[in-house]
């Protein structure tokens, strides 16, 4: 397969031993690469829209997978993105049964320049306080029933080091839902409040000066 996704080059080349029939059930090999200007085009392919204002300017970036085994039980799988600032890479399985959500579990590791296109890349739009601030670590990855868990492996945001574990799970209309519990052995007062800056910021666009709930 050669072609273009979302302004994305796209190559792929796959091998199935029992066919298309047997794709999922049988072992097969899979080879594929995405390549696009900048990290933005690049996730847009697979429908990530990320911060815009977060993503670094026009480069090339370039996404390579590759798959061996049977994929409905867990083909090993390994994934990695390199874009100008930002490197990415996982080492697991992936698995794809029939009538239900695609499953990983592997280690992934990650070393950004800004740690709002790590969450741009993961579907979540960046909250104040987080671009321009580096990331690097491995994180133990693992996504069941279309939840997303994982769990720190000696992580260092800005000077920060971050030990524990976080879920992302899909809301009833859609939105992410992040849920933590983290450990830091440094943290700024201006970390903590940067989230306020974007409730501030809606509260005032929306024309209502008070940020706080009725009763507060």
């Amino acid at each position: 397969v050669d072609g273009v996704v979302q302004s994305a080059r796209f190559k792929a080349s796959a091998e199935f031993d029992g066919g298309w029939q047997g794709w999922r059930t049988d072992p097969s090999r899979v080879r594929a690469s995405v390549r696009s200007t900048s990290l933005a085009g690049l996730l847009s392919a697979f429908g990530f829209e990320g911060d815009p204002a977060a993503v670094p300017g026009a480069h090339e970036a370039e996404l390579a997978f590759a798959s061996s085994g049977r994929i409905s039980d867990g083909a090993a799988a390994t994934l990695e993105i390199d874009a100008s600032g930002f490197k990415s890479s996982y080492d697991g399985r992936i698995a794809i049964p029939r009538d239900a959500p695609v499953n990983v579990a592997g280690v992934a590791q990650v070393t950004a320049e800004s740690a709002s296109d790590l969450l741009s890349a993961v579907g979540i739009r960046a909250v104040s306080g987080t671009d321009g601030v580096p990331v690097q670590g491995k994180f133990e990855t693992t996504r069941d029933a279309g939840k997303w868990s994982i769990a720190s492996r000696r992580v260092m945001l800005g000077g920060t080091q971050l030990s524990g574990s976080a879920t992302v799970a899909a809301a009833a209309d859609g939105a992410p839902v992040v849920s933590a519990d983290l450990q830091a052995d440094t943290v700024t007062i201006a970390g903590l409040l940067a989230p306020l800056h974007d409730v501030i910021a809606d509260a005032q666009a929306g024309g209502d000066g008070d940020i706080w709930p009725r009763g507060v």
